[in-house]
Parts: structure tokens; C-alpha cells; sequence
């Protein structure tokens, strides 16, 4: 592919501010306690998420999942209309 979609650096930019990772929940003598964890250097990475900042947190991983999905079919597209100018019958 060559060259940048119109949108996707925007996409990019936004993708790097935000964090990557998930929220995962761990139950210690009954309670449950949530998680942040993500990979660094290739080894997973994990951190207690405090009460008052698990909402935005949440919110930030599920933008950042959206934003990647928007930006994958952004790039599927571009590469069927590449795909439909190159195949026999396609004009």
C-alpha cells in the first residue's frame, strides 16, 4: 500500500495517546479487585486500577479498540478498491 489514507494518521495519533491493554478482575479473599494489564517489552505488565479512575480508564481502552477497528476497515477498503482496479473485468 502506498501512502497514508485520508483520516489514518488522525486515527494513529489518536490510537497512541490512549492506552492499550485491558481490565481484568481478580477476587481476593471474596472481594474483587480490577486490574489494569497490558505488555511491555514482551512481558505482561499489571497495575491496581483505583475506584476513581476505572471509569475514564475503561472508557480509554474501549475508544482505543474502536478507533483500531475503524482503522482496520479503513485499510481492508483500501486494499478491495486497489484489488477492483486491477481485476480482470473490473472497469
Amino acid at each position: 500500500m502506498k501512502g497514508q489514507l485520508p483520516g489514518e494518521q488522525m486515527y494513529l495519533d489518536l490510537i497512541a495517546k490512549l492506552p492499550q491493554g485491558y481490565i481484568s478482575v481478580k477476587t481476593i479473599n471474596g472481594k474483587d479487585y480490577p486490574y489494569y494489564q497490558w505488555k511491555e517489552d514482551g512481558k505482561v505488565k499489571s497495575r491496581y486500577v483505583k475506584k476513581e479512575e476505572y471509569q475514564k480508564l475503561s472508557e480509554d481502552i474501549k475508544k482505543r479498540q474502536e478507533y483500531q477497528k475503524i482503522l482496520q476497515s479503513m485499510r481492508q477498503q483500501k486494499r478491495l478498491a486497489e484489488y477492483a482496479k486491477t481485476a480482470p473485468g473490473w472497469r
